[in-house]
């Protein structure tokens, strides 16, 4: 039985509406309508909300035999496979980095290439084009970035941004992928003392789109 079969066998069981349900997740009545017809995956949070709830394990609600998450057409198992998702980061104008404030699915060729890896969550369009607003986006921190990677930086310490990188000599170029026009490239002069301090936080490799579970 798959994780959105258990939670509205769970939920029946127990004669709980979907609205009902989503008071006790912290989503709304859709949220949990889309988990129960497999169309959207519930962030950690939510399951933990829904295992104290129901005075189980949160592995037995996602475990119970062939559970997963699906990436297209491929189901994969999702019983350890997360990562420390750190709030959100801004694909338009630079965000301050937020605590860790949950986990979420990685699936297994993704975390076996790349263990050392954490996501973000993406708010605003600048980089729309390739990454919606709202996509998690996970990052290792320990990939190689060349010119032309995707990438989240912080921009004077404590602002953090997702853009393509180009290096072109001392001349760091921080480029949006955007239907909204106004959204331009940030040109940094490295050799410049004065100029911003870039620092690069990881390389995007890989990302999905969950639903927003607070409409």
């Amino acid at each position: 039985m798959d994780l959105g079969s258990n939670i509205k066998r769970l939920r029946v069981e127990h004669c709980l509406t979907q609205g009902e349900l989503g008071k006790i997740a912290g989503v709304s009545p859709m949220a949990v309508s889309q988990w129960e017809n497999g169309r959207a995956v519930p962030r950690m949070g939510a399951i933990q909300r829904m295992a104290d709830y129901f005075g189980i394990s949160k592995s037995s609600l996602i475990d119970d035999e062939a559970d997963g998450f699906v990436a297209g057409s491929v189901h994969y198992e999702v019983t350890s496979l997360t990562a420390p998702v750190y709030g959100r980061i801004s694909a338009g104008d630079a965000l301050e980095m937020l605590p860790v404030t949950e986990e979420a699915y990685v699936i297994p060729p993704v975390a076996e290439s790349h263990p050392d890896g954490f996501f973000l969550t993406v708010s605003g369009d600048s980089m729309d084009k390739i990454m919606p607003n709202g996509s998690l986006v996970y990052f290792d921190k320990s990939a190689e970035v060349r010119s032309g990677d995707v990438v989240a930086v912080t921009v004077n310490g404590d602002d953090a941004t997702m853009k393509r990188i180009f290096f072109a000599g001392d001349t760091i170029v921080l480029h949006p992928e955007s239907n909204n026009p106004s959204h331009r490239d940030r040109s940094i002069d490295a050799s410049d003392p004065d100029a911003p301090q870039v620092r690069i936080l990881g390389k995007a490799v890989w990302h999905y789109l969950v639903n927003d579970e607070r409409l």
